[in-house]
């Protein structure tokens, strides 16, 4: 979640606006995010039979990721130079390894047009594109997408709200919801009236990590 410049410009960082890269568009994380799902699904069928553990359900190498974003004929170099940059970034573990959901939800929270609104809804609509109930957002939904997008606008130093605060928003969005998932507007709607979230947009987190 990185500062906006007025709500109604929809920052969601602002780093879209200080990175010289404006070409990533959502038709084309859309069709990004259908390929490494295609790309993750093969590998599964792949090692059905190997003794060795599986992967993460939603992680991907580096060298699948390379293999993905070659379906997006338009990126160019400052395009890829990025999206490998926030590959790494994503890489917690230091293995090569990413989980494709949260790193495209990061990333179209972020880099996308739109408002702040339309960019938090665009990054639920990728996050959950998948799941059994597509639109409908958990809990565990709801905290990956928020910490992907702050970690997104962080890596060109926007200020952003901790861990902690997301939890909070979390918990007190879906204090209201009976039922596992709710609806994803409905959720988009109620993190925007979050005070933490006017916080965010604000540029008043406390949380700075920077490139």
């Amino acid at each position: 979640m990185g500062n906006d410049i007025g709500k109604s410009a929809g920052r969601l960082g602002v780093c879209a606006m200080a990175f010289t890269t404006t070409n990533i568009e959502k038709d084309e994380l859309a069709t990004l995010m259908s390929r490494m799902i295609e790309i993750r699904s093969s590998t599964k069928q792949s090692n059905q039979d190997m003794s060795a553990p599986p992967l993460d359900i939603n992680s991907l190498s580096r060298a699948q990721f390379d293999e993905s974003l070659k379906i997006i004929s338009k990126f160019d170099a400052s395009d890829l130079e990025l999206l490998q940059a926030l590959f790494t970034m994503f890489d917690n573990s230091g293995e090569g390894l990413v989980n494709y959901k949260e790193y495209l939800s990061g990333v179209g929270g972020c880099l996308v047009s739109g408002s702040a609104a339309e960019k938090l809804d665009f990054a639920f609509t990728l996050y959950t594109i998948d799941s059994e109930t597509p639109g409908q957002v958990t809990r565990g939904d709801g905290k990956k997408v928020l910490n992907s997008i702050c970690n997104v606008a962080s890596y060109f130093g926007d200020p952003v709200v901790s861990p902690e605060n997301i939890e909070t928003v979390i918990l007190e969005v879906f204090k209201p919801i009976t039922s596992p998932a709710a609806d994803k507007q409905t959720i988009v709607n109620a993190i925007m009236n979050h005070n933490i979230t006017d916080i965010f947009l604000s540029g008043k987190g406390t949380v700075r990590f920077g490139r």
